[in-house]
């Protein structure tokens, strides 16, 4: 309806395309997942707050993708002026491709699994609760 009247009124066209684009995939690891499937009676109860280096969620795969993309594409920290700074390369996406439903308990130790390279850190955290992050070129 709005593409009629953009058309009718302002002589407006709307193209759409697919595009393959590289994204995060988010897979079970070989070994399976190693997380907690949270009963249906739990979900809505209140979690312990993580400590700064974790990241703690109850979340479904998608939900996780999801967070995974805001925190790969998340600002970083300049430790030159001591401030947070936009990136400047294109924000990050994560898709889940687990084939997992339900929602888990979903405890990430960040800051135990790197080197001061936050992505490289991410990506360990992820693997040890048997998940992984691989890139691939898929339709978007």
């Amino acid at each position: 309806m709005l593409r009629s009247l953009l058309a009718e009124r302002f002589n407006l066209t709307v193209q759409t395309q697919t595009k393959a684009l590289p994204v995060h995939v988010l897979t079970v690891a070989k070994g399976g997942v190693k997380l907690k499937e949270v009963p249906p009676e739990e979900i809505n109860k209140p979690i312990d707050e993580p400590a700064i280096n974790q990241f703690h969620r109850r979340a479904s795969m998608a939900e996780f993708a999801s967070m995974l993309s805001q925190l790969m594409g998340g600002p970083i920290y300049n430790g030159y002026t001591g401030k947070l700074e936009p990136r400047e390369e294109p924000p990050e996406m994560a898709v889940d491709q687990t084939g997992l439903n339900g929602v888990y308990d979903i405890n990430l130790n960040i800051d135990a699994c790197g080197d001061g390279n936050f992505a490289a850190a991410l990506q360990a955290a992820v693997r040890t609760v048997g998940l992984k992050l691989d890139i691939k070129r898929i339709p978007v």
